[in-house]
């Protein structure tokens, strides 16, 4: 039996959370790198996050049981002027304060 890769998690939580949904319903799945990725967040970055795997026929089951994966929306820029306002009062605090 072949195992597909469903998602990637880059927290522990999450990936634990799915598997455990995934379980309950009867669907085999494995967490790869679960134990080397809580080693060290940089570790975590380099092999690439939490992966969720299933049997090839769980498949469709799986991804219909975990909801859609959603893009976080990036916040907008500040204008460039309040940017350099800031950089400038930071700036002479450093100076006045040492800090």
């Amino acid at each position: 039996m072949a195992l597909v890769e469903i998602r990637r998690f880059y927290g522990p939580e999450e990936a634990q959370v799915a598997a455990s949904m995934l379980r309950a319903n009867g669907i085999g799945v494995l967490i790869q790198n679960e134990q080397l990725g809580m080693t060290d967040f940089l570790v975590r970055n380099a092999v690439g996050g939490f992966r969720l795997w299933v049997p090839e026929d769980d498949k469709d089951l799986a991804e219909s049981l975990l909801p859609p994966i959603e893009a976080p929306r990036p916040e907008p820029a500040a204008p460039a002027r309040d940017r350099q306002a800031l950089n400038w009062g930071l700036g002479l605090r450093g100076l006045l304060f040492g800090r």
